[in-house]
């Protein structure tokens, strides 16, 4: 099911700059029982990301108003939603100028059937030898384009990988290709610093407010992928997986999954 500018459709103008450039937004969730799960956080990270590429004249309380609509009409209990923001129709060149009729479009699509199992018993990571670009203005933000992890995607099947840890070009560790890495070592907990390359996710950030609400020290760190086979615990996480424990990455195995599991029940309880 999707909709456009809150229209129900599956085409979308082939003049839209997101087609031509990628030149816009988009965040990814759950949909539970006919309700958006972290609505807030979903329109404020939209928000965000389109004041960085100076988008604007967009209806937030409209679009606010189709993903409601759109969720009350999952017709299955657990799904996954997409919003998309384009700058909206534009010429041939890169130029944005006189381009100011955004465009929505809301999609509704069927949960995925691995969750479960990656949540019961984890995954391995592989060390990916895709590199991603360095772009401070850009990092953090989820921008539709997205090629880089088309790539990634590319390497990772090739290689019978369901995921890997990628690092930026110079060679310190970023994300998973479609998630936030963490790893705990003893009682410290880390994450990449994500101020030169990759996205910021939702579900990231909530297991940073959680851990910051229970005193649990969280350093965002630049380092490389050696050091993560030195940590206690590794674990991955997005919108739609939540947090799902990794059971090895490269020759090393990861035997403790204790924080992974307390985020599972304390913070994001899904099959409950």
């Amino acid at each position: 099911m999707m909709w456009i500018n809150g229209i129900t459709s599956q085409q979308i103008g082939a003049a839209q700059r997101a087609v031509s450039f990628g030149d816009g937004v988009f965040t990814t969730f759950r949909v539970i029982n006919g309700c958006v799960q972290h609505i807030e956080a979903h329109i404020e990270r939209l928000q965000r990301a389109c004041l960085a590429l100076a988008i604007d004249a967009i209806d937030w309380p409209l679009l606010e108003q189709e993903l409601v609509a759109a969720a009350r009409s999952a017709q299955q209990p657990l799904m996954v939603g997409k919003a998309i923001v384009s700058r909206g129709q534009g010429g041939r060149g890169y130029s944005c100028e006189g381009v100011d009729s955004p465009a929505r479009v809301v999609a509704l699509y069927p949960f995925p059937s691995h969750v479960a199992k990656w949540r019961q018993q984890g995954i391995q990571l592989l060390q990916a030898e895709l590199q991603l670009g360095i772009q401070p203005k850009l990092a953090g933000y989820k921008t539709l384009n997205r090629l880089e992890q088309v790539l990634g995607k590319q390497e990772l099947s090739a290689k019978g990988a369901v995921e890997g840890v990628f690092c930026d070009s110079d060679g310190y560790v970023v994300e998973c290709n479609a998630a936030n890495l963490f790893w705990r070592r003893g009682d410290l907990l880390y994450t990449p610093d994500l101020s030169l390359a990759g996205v910021a996710g939702i579900m990231r950030q909530k297991i940073l407010d959680f851990c910051h609400q229970h005193q649990y020290r969280v350093h965002q760190v630049r380092v490389q992928p050696a050091q993560l086979e030195e940590a206690d615990e590794l674990f991955i996480c997005n919108g739609i997986i939540g947090p799902v424990p990794v059971t090895g990455y490269q020759q090393h195995h990861y035997s403790s999954h204790f924080l992974c599991r307390l985020l599972q029940k304390e913070l994001d309880p899904l099959e409950s």
